[in-house]
């Protein structure tokens, strides 16, 4: 019995210590989201996705940085796009093109996993190695040691060489640098 007791006694302290306890601003990013405001939207939109002071939820999520990302937010179209492609939710229209459609759009705001996103679309599924080339190029420029990317930018640059359209990955990528190359969004980890 005394056993019993204390397990009880004990998954309740660590049920207790492992909640979360609410977002101490909810109401007023909720309410802000409301109105309108595309920060407050993609915050909320964190916090569906996380469970932080809401029920988790992935759909919801998606609904907050939809609304951002409708009004140009790169960090909700980001969102948006790789939720869509792997939350573990059945109930999520998993629809390839428009997730590419909103990496396309942070990409070109200067998010840089959306280009490597993006580059990475163009290479595996697409097999566009010219556009994959000039994406990793820009990914790889923009992302401060991001070794990844320019990795990816160098294997593809070999394919390239061998197949004699090392020019033309080159000169999209030049073209993609001067349209988008001064546009560099920070992206802290959360």
């Amino acid at each position: 019995m005394k056993f019993f007791q204390t397990t009880v006694i004990l998954l309740t302290v660590i049920a207790t210590l492992g909640c979360d306890l609410g977002h101490p601003n909810f109401d007023e990013t909720q309410r802000a989201a409301s109105n309108g405001d595309t920060e407050a939207q993609v915050e909320l939109g964190y916090l569906y996705h996380d469970g932080k002071g809401v029920a988790q939820s992935y759909l919801k999520a998606m609904e907050w940085w939809q609304k951002a990302a409708e009004q140009g937010n790169a960090f909700a179209q980001f969102n948006l796009a790789v939720t869509m492609l792997t939350a573990p939710d059945p109930n999520i229209n998993r629809d390839y093109d428009v997730a590419i459609k909103w990496y396309h759009a942070a990409a070109e705001q200067g998010h840089p996993y959306a280009q490597f996103n993006l580059a990475d679309d163009y290479y595996n599924r697409e097999r566009d190695l010219i556009k994959a080339y000039a994406w990793f190029f820009v990914a790889a420029a923009y992302s401060e040691g991001d070794t990844i990317a320019a990795k990816r930018r160098d294997d593809v640059a070999r394919e390239l060489e061998s197949t004699g359209q090392m020019w033309e990955g080159q000169k999209l990528a030049t073209e993609l640098l001067e349209k988008y190359g001064g546009r560099r969004l920070e992206v802290k980890r959360r």
